[in-house]
């Protein structure tokens, strides 16, 4: 039991918890992960909802993974304000690190593209998204980041907040353009923008100049600026002097001076005194792509990232100590720390006086689980977002199904109804496994596999492992979402075509929406699709025709029965399709009419309690809806069956809902990381992925599946 409570330590200091519950949460998932079949049931669960019943996966294994687990979302951007630090991922996570602790305090998905910048002032962070819009999130807060103007402002290279009078100011630097925001109203400035560059601008920074808050820019014309944000006018003359694009910048008091350091493609870092607009001192030659400053032993100092990551004292322009040891992409600081990004999409916190680094460890996770049947028994399929293999396992032992010399294998122990643990076996999978399913066709299970962002769908036979058909291609980019009902399969992804295939025929038809597709759900004969745009749209699955949409908001998942369907995004939102009142739903029946969707007919709602629209229209009826909440950092899976549902989200809990009631069945689960796949047999079993881990689930107080597996839909 040393060796478990040793696993379960170092994942609870990982997690940033020592919350009692969670403690025994884990010692339940690592005792199955290290126990050969079945687990008899908890010994004490108390009022626990769910029992781990077995788990495999990588955290127990060091050796097969790499030295960190945050490279699968690589930090690529970085900004510090004091205790607090964000990183903008290159898969569209947003995070936010206390810097005393090293300890991931919240985490966002924004999108599932490259946060390319980021900017933190106090407990508000900006960033920029792939659809070129500025966010702005209360990292303190519920809820997620707000859209500033709800315009596209064009790709944002650099981000910065100031303060103006009673007012915070949102600076993004967009081409040659310097764009101004309130971040109260999400509004432009009238008439404020700012255009001194004759080419893109690479950095923004901020600095007070005689009680004046000011920008500080640098561009590819080879100049570093200033500007007053409030009113968008040149403040001085340009500071000129670097031969080439000026990369980064940033601002600093030397001997109560305000200054600005500079690094530029010249192989050159200057300082430059803002009140007399001259070079401070002399021209230091560093290789930098970033620059940071800092205070260190009582002394002002800049932190230059790029093939190494440098000190420099501003006033004598020397070397403080040695290089350290890591490449720094992106580089931020604060006090006597800094944080860099890694060229290996790892962000590292460095002690500028110890000259340590603790790496900010993320997760990586289980990008997809799905159910199938193999050879009339259930079974498991998962994949990992940064590996290239599969996995299948049998759903009641976890017996392990592996795929070799294109096939896949079983170790029968005992006949088939008893399956010894197997081996994983990589799988050649082209590029990275970005969604995943299974469908029945004339009988037989087929798997279907997205993988390596070309927009293709691949399928197998489960049971044989020999290729089934063409790939399916209707995409141009990543496949996030494939969901299926019998041979009928509906895809979606970034571009926003929502592709439905004929398994049998081949058959297909494309639907465009105009936006990034995430989640996609099938009850009965309604398609329900919603991503990154702010209306979950319905389709006719047989025809393919619009059956009304609803005013969702951004989605990260979705899960339907009947006409109940459960929406996870900022928040968790259970809707009827045919309108009957739900549970808590005290808001009354009256709906007012909004701006019709110019998309699908007859779009309506009514405010919610956050001023969202909580109605909609679905095949000529109105919808309606209920917030549940329970997770206020946004959702990550959803599952439905029956009248049960169930929900993960970034506060990395588990919990379970009665969809008759409206309320939450007992305490959450809590895992070490987010649960980010989720899949609910119709027998009764949950699986749940997380991280590099997969736990099979079984509710408390049913009948145990017992030694053998149970064959594939029968009631038990």
């Amino acid at each position: 039991m040393g060796d478990m409570e040793d696993d379960v330590r170092r994942w609870l200091r990982r997690a940033g918890t020592e919350d009692p519950d969670a403690r025994r949460w884990l010692l339940h998932v690592d005792e199955a992960r290290h126990s050969w079949g079945v687990l008899p049931p908890c010994p004490d669960p108390g009022d626990d909802t769910w029992r781990v019943l077995w788990s495999a996966g990588l955290l127990g294994h060091e050796q097969f993974r790499p030295s960190w687990d945050n490279q699968q979302d690589g930090a690529i951007s970085v900004a510090v304000s004091g205790n607090l630090a964000v990183t903008g991922g290159d898969s569209g996570v947003l995070r936010v690190w206390d810097l005393r602790t090293a300890r991931l305090l919240r985490e966002i998905r924004i999108g599932y593209e490259r946060l390319n910048a980021v900017a933190i002032a106090g407990t508000l962070a900006l960033v920029s998204d792939h659809v070129w819009r500025v966010l702005a999130w209360d990292v303190t807060g519920a809820g997620g980041p707000r859209a500033l103007d709800g315009h596209k402002v064009g790709e944002a290279r650099a981000l910065a907040v100031v303060g103006a009078g009673s007012r915070s100011l949102a600076l993004a630097a967009c081409g040659s353009d310097l764009r101004v925001r309130d971040v109260r109203t999400g509004k432009a400035l009238h008439g404020v923008l700012f255009r001194g560059h004759a080419g893109r601008i690479n950095a923004v920074a901020t600095i007070g100049l005689r009680g004046r808050a000011m920008a500080v820019t640098c561009g590819d014309d080879g100049t570093v600026q200033m500007c007053d944000p409030r009113t968008g006018e040149r403040h001085g003359d340009p500071l000129t002097g670097h031969d080439g694009p000026v990369l980064g910048v940033a601002t600093a008091r030397l001997g109560g001076r305000p200054v600005a350091v500079s690094c530029g493609q010249d192989g050159t870092l200057r300082i430059w005194d803002l009140l007399t607009g001259e070079q401070y001192g002399r021209t230091v030659a560093v290789r930098a792509a970033s620059v940071a400053t800092a205070v260190l032993d009582g002394r002002p100092v800049a932190v230059t990232g790029g093939a190494r990551t440098r000190v420099w004292d501003l006033r004598t322009g020397r070397e403080r100590g040695r290089p350290l040891g890591e490449a720094g992409a992106g580089v931020a600081a604060s006090g006597h720390t800094a944080v860099t990004c890694g060229s290996d999409g790892v962000a590292r916190l460095w002690d500028l006086r110890t000259r340590r680094s603790t790496p900010l460890v993320a997760a990586s996770r289980v990008g997809a689980v799905a159910l199938g049947d193999f050879g009339g028994w259930p079974v498991v399929v998962h994949a990992y977002e940064e590996a290239r293999w599969l996995s299948v396992a049998d759903l009641g032992d976890g017996g392990r199904h592996g795929h070799e010399g294109g096939r896949w294998t079983r170790d029968p122990a005992g006949g088939d109804e008893r399956r010894s643990r197997g081996q994983r076996r990589d799988y050649d999978i082209p590029g990275r496994i970005d969604a995943l399913a299974t469908a029945t066709v004339g009988g037989r299970c087929v798997l279907l596999v997205a993988s390596g962002g070309d927009g293709l769908v691949r399928r197998w036979d489960l049971e044989s492992g020999e290729r089934d058909g063409e790939p399916l291609a209707v995409h141009t980019g990543v496949v996030h979402a494939i969901a299926t009902a019998g041979p009928i399969a509906v895809i979606g992804g970034e571009d926003g075509v929502v592709g439905i295939w004929d398994l049998r025929t081949g058959s297909s038809r494309a639907l465009p929406t105009p936006a990034a597709v995430n989640a996609i759900a099938v009850t009965g004969r309604t398609v329900l699709t919603g991503g990154a745009g702010e209306v979950t749209h319905l389709w006719d699955l047989r025809t393919g025709e619009p059956r009304g949409s609803l005013p969702t908001g951004q989605v990260h998942a979705i899960a339907a029965e009947g006409d109940r369907v459960l929406v996870g995004g900022a928040g968790l939102t259970l809707w009827n399709l045919r309108g009957d009142r739900l549970p808590g739903d005290r808001r009354g029946d009256r709906l007012t009419r909004s701006p019709r969707d110019d998309r699908l007919p007859g779009l309506r709602g009514r405010p919610g309690p956050s001023g969202g629209r909580s109605g909609g229209r679905s095949g000529g009826r109105s919808a309606s809806a209920v917030s549940l909440g329970g997770h206020p950092d946004g959702v990550t899976a959803v599952a439905v069956r029956g009248h049960r549902a169930v929900s993960s989200g970034w506060d990395r809990t588990l919990r379970t809902w009665d969809l008759r009631t409206g309320e939450q069945t007992g305490p959450p689960a809590h895992f070490p990381w987010p649960v980010s796949a989720l899949a609910w047999h119709p027998g009764g079993r949950l699986v749940a992925g997380f991280s590099w881990e997969v736990v099979v689930l079984d509710e408390t107080g049913r009948r145990s599946y017992g030694e053998t597996s149970v064959p594939y839909g029968r009631a038990h």
